[in-house]
């Protein structure tokens, strides 16, 4: 499971779109699709700076919230918006 969009996000590779395994938590190859989304919806919704794929972007979230805020909107409004 991978993101094909660029994402702004402290979890997901910037340049591939490979989500952190770690994050996943307790992803099992049983899971079904309903599980998997929610894992990632709350991935999105709580990032994890304990073990992030992007240092950077880590960094940012933890240090300055409101930028990491507007860069993840800058990466939204460039790359998710059809």
């Amino acid at each position: 499971m991978k993101f094909n969009t660029k994402v702004y996000h402290p979890n997901i590779k910037t340049d591939t779109g490979e989500i952190c395994a770690d994050a996943l938590g307790a992803w099992a190859p049983t899971q079904n699709v309903k599980g998997l989304v929610e894992i990632v919806k709350e991935l999105l919704e709580h990032p994890s700076i304990d073990s992030p794929l992007e240092a950077e972007i880590a960094q940012l979230f933890g240090s300055d919230k409101e930028a990491y805020d507007a860069k993840a909107k800058q990466f939204t409004d460039e790359f998710a918006k059809a």
